[in-house]
């Protein structure tokens, strides 16, 4: 139904990403689980996220090492933005709430960590292609990253607890498919763990309705509807485009562009998002399923600065 693929190595998994592979697993699902858990079509799954109350909500992938979890930085407009977290992309978890809660006193002076820098290992591994026609070897390489004692985390949040199963069943089916580039070879492929966050020390003040005026920071990738757009206070724009990959259709082609506003961007207002379909033209002029790619915002209420 959309494609999971990347060009390059990121070290970040977009929440378009992370739903278009799941979306690629589910359609593998039988219509029951082996204890007779009702697993709902692709069809009723899309057409419940057209709807006022989405079945979930996801996030982006994140880096964590050990205990500490990593957020966006929130695009801001503000004096601290511009000198406190002027280079500041993430912020660990426990630093992100006290921006979250205006706590701002305990940030001045801080010297924040880079996760990519303490998280990541990069590696190239040389590889060869042969011409088919002329059996000539072209070396080429292909670059990957390992962690250091962490990984990559999500967050999803359930408003329909009958589509908890046929998530988690097609997360694990993700596991082994991967993500990304070369999964042939075994790139990729991951193990996970859940965790609730809504009874976590750390974790559960993170959704909680906050008193006085706030703004909202995106955890996701977020495309607005067009009556929303002007709620968008200080924000980055990522282009979305690339290959169509699906288990189903014979051939493959790019999926329609858009563009959307990226994690860490701030609105006024608590913002929806949409899905969107990007099927090209040939996909609807053969019949072959619709292409979508998922734009609905994670929200976190941040503390409006004096």
């Amino acid at each position: 139904m959309a494609t999971p693929g990347s060009e390059s190595i990121a070290t970040m998994i977009h929440s378009d990403t992370i739903f278009s592979a799941i979306i690629n697993q589910w359609v593998r699902l039988p219509n029951k689980g082996s204890n007779g858990e009702n697993i709902s079509s692709i069809e009723k799954l899309i057409e419940g996220f057209k709807n006022s109350l989405p079945p979930f909500l996801l996030s982006s992938a994140f880096l964590f090492k050990e205990e500490d979890y990593y957020l966006p930085a929130p695009i801001g407009t503000s004096q601290l933005f511009f000198k406190t977290l002027k280079d500041v992309s993430f912020l660990e978890l426990d630093d992100f709430l006290y921006l979250a809660n205006g706590d701002y006193e305990k940030l001045q002076d801080k010297i924040f960590d880079n996760p990519e820098e303490s998280t990541l290992t990069s590696f190239t591994n040389p590889r060869v292609t042969l011409d088919r026609i002329t059996n000539t070897s072209t070396p080429y390489s292909s670059g990957g990253i390992t962690f250091k004692q962490g990984g990559l985390y999500f967050i999803v949040d359930f408003s329909d607890d009958t589509f908890l199963f046929p998530f988690f069943a097609s997360l694990e089916l993700l596991s082994y498919a991967g993500f990304g580039g070369d999964r042939s070879v075994g790139y990729g492929a991951f193990t996970f763990e859940k965790e609730p966050i809504d009874t976590h020390l750390r974790w559960s003040p993170i959704f909680q309705k906050k008193e006085g005026p706030v703004s909202y920071c995106s955890l996701s990738l977020c495309l607005p509807h067009k009556i929303e757009e002007n709620k968008a206070l200080s924000y980055k724009m990522v282009p979305r485009k690339g290959w169509i990959y699906s288990s189903s259709i014979p051939i493959q082609l790019k999926r329609r562009e858009c563009t959307m506003f990226s994690e860490g961007s701030l609105f006024s207002e608590l913002i929806k998002g949409q899905i969107v379909d990007v099927s090209p033209e040939e996909f609807k002029e053969k019949e072959f399923h619709p292409v979508y790619r998922y734009g609905l915002g994670m929200m976190v209420a941040i503390a409006n600065k004096d």
